[in-house]
């Protein structure tokens, strides 16, 4: 518990740093997006029956918010604060030309399913081609016989495939996730007016009135958070809040 205690003191100690940085040198205020943050409003959407804890379950949208890929997700968002010098943002960038000089590499290349059989994939062999970019996502191939298939292997070095795999293998899901972060975002762009009186909405539980009236969203996405949240109480939030919006105009 002591270990927990001081990560968490250290993780608002570095917090207090980069605010204080931020203020400081004049840089623009950093807001984190869907893609890089880990939000704990469910403290205040659900409320705390147990010893809160910071899981990356709890993200919204873990299968972006991966280790293997914060510099890619943060080192930019960190250069413009001011916490990344010259040093490590050059040697980001010159990682990041690696990364796409790879990828057009492999997906330059084009293999049938039966050359992808052979090399170990547990695919239809009778399938239709593919790139080698494709065929990362397929986790059964050892790396180096996909990379021994471009004209030069040389140049590309081991760390930046095993990169390339990596985002590879979640690409397909990623592309879902951000669906859901365009329509979330879509959401927060919905406001729900300050004065709003959720009692005069028919239609809402008396516990949902309750949670609204001591919460107060500032848009569905904030309400869509909120404990025992319906589809049906979203929609009656999103037309009072629109019909609010022109009787006040």
């Amino acid at each position: 518990m002591a270990k927990e205690r001081i990560g968490f003191l250290g993780a608002g100690l570095m917090g207090h740093g980069m605010a204080k940085n931020i203020v400081m040198k004049g840089y623009p205020l950093m807001v984190m997006g869907h893609r890089n943050r880990k939000p704990i409003d469910d403290l205040v959407s659900r409320g705390v029956t147990e010893p809160y804890r910071m899981f990356t379950s709890r993200a919204e949208f873990r299968l972006t918010l991966r280790a293997d890929n914060a510099d890619q997700r943060l080192t930019a968002l960190g250069r413009q604060i001011g916490l990344i010098g010259d040093d490590r943002w050059n040697r980001f960038q010159d990682r990041m030309e690696q990364i796409a000089v790879a990828r057009a590499q492999l997906d330059s290349v084009t293999v049938s399913a039966r050359d992808l059989v052979a090399l170990g994939a547990r695919i239809n062999a009778d399938k239709g081609k593919r790139s080698l970019l494709d065929a990362l996502s397929l986790n059964d191939i050892a790396l180096d016989r996909v990379v021994g298939m471009v004209s030069d292997p040389t140049t590309i070095p081991l760390d930046i495939v095993e990169q390339i795999q990596k985002d590879a293998l979640y690409r397909h899901y990623a592309g879902r996730q951000n669906d859901d972060i365009a329509a979330l975002q879509r959401e927060e762009g919905t406001v729900i007016p300050a004065d709003l009186d959720f009692a005069a909405i028919s239609g809402l539980s008396s516990e949902l009135r309750d949670k609204l009236e001591r919460l107060r969203p500032t848009n569905l996405a904030e309400a869509a958070r909120i404990e025992g949240m319906t589809p049906a109480a979203l929609l009656l939030l999103r037309v009072h809040s629109a019909r609010f919006g022109r009787d006040v105009a």
